[in-house]
């Protein structure tokens, strides 16, 4: 048995508990933060982050976001905060810097505490495997001192770790900072940009490309893009994370987990994000709920084009259309259903 089965076991229970809450990205992204990951930190200072991590943290962030598995990357989740999105906090940092913290502030500055281990294992561990002993299963067959002594061997990007992590660990005033901040949160701070480099503006330009087609690439502009994530910021969290969402082609439908199935509104097209920015039934309805007769242009109603209130409203309210059909056992495939569902979710917003 791992040391680390129990904790990530935990912290998997933690995620369950908080998506049954059905809470707002938010309101997630912070228990998240403060409920679920701190659960993997006790273990984090001695013990190097199991390769399974990186699959379970970012299956718990996109299971709480609500989108699919491949729709961020490998590093989006983590970046959504750039562009007003939900602030998950990286469990891989967030064990790295325990470990760093770990090392410097508790056995750094003892030297000789990491070589009385170190003899006390070759004194009382198996000399099976030679230089390289064996130790008690609940540290999974590695002496606590080589990990105290290898805290800083093996980082990801260890060049680029060190240049950000240096000054924290050895400037004085930069210490005296961190015990009034924190130097786990230091730490964290400072490896978050290292080890999950994203522009999620780049990103969401690059997806949005793909999505609109050839005819409309040319509008594109990353310019557009940035101002018309931060327009969403200004109206509300939810509306800023639907509008990542649509940007990011993040929406559950079949094309992300390799399902041929048709439109959910009866269209004769695919049921994916590259049909549903263009799906007449679907805008149609949304903007008779939001007494707006008549679709605007592409980029209009995206809220890239000169964006506003309205713009905004009706990509959230398109956005809460199709996942509540999509999750529902009632056919959506006329005009009175239709309208009856855009009202029904645009009452949700009220």
């Amino acid at each position: 048995m791992s040391s680390w089965d129990a904790p990530l076991s935990k912290f998997r229970e933690r995620v369950r508990q908080i998506k049954a809450l059905q809470l707002g990205p938010g309101l997630a992204a912070y228990l998240f933060n403060t409920y679920a990951v701190p659960v993997l930190q006790y273990v984090a200072q001695l013990l190097p982050s199991p390769p399974c991590l990186v699959d379970a943290a970012k299956s718990a962030v996109t299971s709480l976001l609500g989108v699919p598995f491949t729709a961020l990357g490998a590093h989006g989740p983590y970046r959504l905060g750039d562009a007003g999105g939900p602030k998950f906090q990286s469990p891989i940092v967030s064990t790295l810097a325990a470990r760093i913290r770990a090392a410097r502030r508790i056995f750094g500055p003892h030297d000789f505490i990491v070589a009385h281990l170190r003899a006390v294992a070759v004194e009382f561990l198996s000399l099976g495997e030679g230089r390289r002993l064996s130790a008690p299963s609940f540290w999974d067959r590695t002496s606590v001192a080589d990990y105290i002594a290898n805290a800083f061997v093996g980082l990801p990007m260890q060049p680029l770790v060190h240049e950000f992590v240096a000054p924290i660990l050895v400037d004085r005033p930069a210490l005296r900072s961190a015990r009034r901040v924190g130097l786990q949160s230091q730490l964290t701070e400072a490896l978050h940009y290292v080890v999950h480099p994203c522009d999620m503006i780049n990103t969401c330009t690059s997806k949005l490309s793909r999505m609109v087609g050839s005819a409309f690439r040319s509008e594109l502009s990353i310019r557009k893009v940035e101002r018309a994530l931060k327009f969403a910021t200004a109206q509300s969290a939810f509306t800023a994370t639907c509008t990542l969402k649509l940007f990011c082609n993040a929406w559950c439908t079949g094309s992300h987990f390799g399902e041929s199935l048709p439109c959910i509104f009866g269209c004769r097209a695919a049921d994916s994000l590259r049909h549903y920015i263009w799906c007449v039934p679907l805008w149609r309805s949304a903007y008779l709920a939001l007494n707006s007769h008549g679709i605007p242009a592409l980029l209009t109603r995206l809220a890239i084009d000169d964006p506003s209130p309205l713009s905004s409203r009706g990509v959230v309210l398109v956005h809460l259309m199709f996942h509540t059909a999509k999750f529902s056992e009632a056919d959506f495939l006329d005009d009175t259903a239709m309208l009856e569902l855009a009202r029904q979710c645009l009452s949700r917003l009220n």
